[in-house]
């Protein structure tokens, strides 16, 4: 093809057909740049198929980092729901004059001073900001710039939680003997006082303090789990676009 256009222009040149040899030399110019443009337009085409590639195996990383977390902050609301019945059995039967539940299973709950921990997967909370720039959908990257401040308000809760159930046992390890727990060693033990726990002031304000802390956590565990909510939503809709292109 280029020897068949460098004999069209030697012919012109040699007879001196000066315009005409201009207008084919322009012509073979515009053709070149025409040529280059689409050479430029399929490599940009490719550059930016290959990226999508690349964008769509973030998001399906996402994806099943958000779609563990859902199934964590479940766990999390079910715990705080044993939480809180441990939480109001213990205030229940406490004060000045306690008297101890008569059946097993509330008398066991009194007795759990244990908190709740809410680990989100690894992955979604503290994302490669170089992966959040590979992500076109404005709106997605946005939602999960705004996730770690979300889980970090909720975390300060649950640490508020972790100390007061601390400050609760170390009050109620003054009643109580742990030895109670641990065979072999009934010469050794203390004598427990059970009823004195339940009449230690202290600790019914930590447990009511630790109560007023659990409301809080839980409705910071409802914000993580609509924020969470949103970036799944918005992963799911982009990779079904994807699907689509």
């Amino acid at each position: 093809m280029i020897k068949f256009f460098r004999r069209i222009r030697q012919k012109l040149f040699k007879e001196h057909q000066g315009s005409r040899y201009l207008l084919y030399a322009i012509g073979e110019i515009v053709l070149v740049v025409i040529g280059i443009l689409i050479a430029l337009q399929i490599n940009n085409w490719n550059e930016n198929k290959k990226a999508r590639k690349n964008e769509i195996v973030i998001l399906n990383q996402f994806l099943k980092n958000f779609q563990a977390n859902d199934s964590i902050i479940k766990e999390g609301f079910t715990d705080y729901a044993a939480q809180k019945m441990y939480i109001d059995a213990m205030l229940r039967y406490s004060g000045p004059n306690p008297k101890l539940p008569e059946d097993f299973e509330t008398a066991d709950s009194i007795g759990r001073f244990t908190y709740v921990k809410v680990d989100l997967a690894y992955g979604s909370i503290e994302f490669p900001s170089q992966q959040i720039d590979k992500l076109t959908n404005e709106p997605l990257k946005l939602e999960l710039s705004i996730f770690p401040s979300v889980y970090s308000s909720y975390k300060e809760q649950e640490d508020q939680l972790i100390e007061l159930t601390l400050n609760q046992r170390r009050r109620h390890q003054k009643h109580v003997t742990l030895l109670a727990r641990v065979s072999g060693f009934e010469k050794q033990r203390f004598e427990s006082d059970t009823l004195g726990w339940l009449k230690d002031k202290e600790l019914q304000n930590i447990t009511t303090d630790k109560k007023w802390v659990t409301n809080g956590a839980l409705r910071e565990l409802k914000k993580l789990d609509n924020q969470n909510r949103s970036i799944l939503n918005l992963i799911k809709l982009e990779l079904n676009q994807a699907i689509n292109d």
